[in-house]
């Protein structure tokens, strides 16, 4: 039989997962969107401009980490 705490930290683990994936995701597509008008709007040319399409999706994507340290800590504990 499951323990009533490990059952409810298992679904807490499998919610903070499905939020982790999908916030990663929705920011991925916003600096996407972000770099676009920034191209869009002529801050950059050329290179530059490449640069900025590759990084900045990245650099938004970071801003989930929370979600992942989190539920990093939520499994060592189990």
């Amino acid at each position: 039989m499951f323990e009533k705490s490990g059952l409810i930290q298992r679904f807490l683990s499998l919610i903070l997962l499905a939020t982790s994936g999908f916030v990663t995701l929705i920011l991925v597509f916003v600096g996407y969107e972000v770099a676009i008008m920034i191209m869009a709007a002529g801050y950059t040319q050329g290179q530059i401009s490449m640069v900025l399409l590759a990084v900045t999706p990245s650099v938004f994507a970071l801003l989930s980490a929370p979600f992942w340290l989190t539920l990093q800590r939520l499994r060592r504990q189990a």
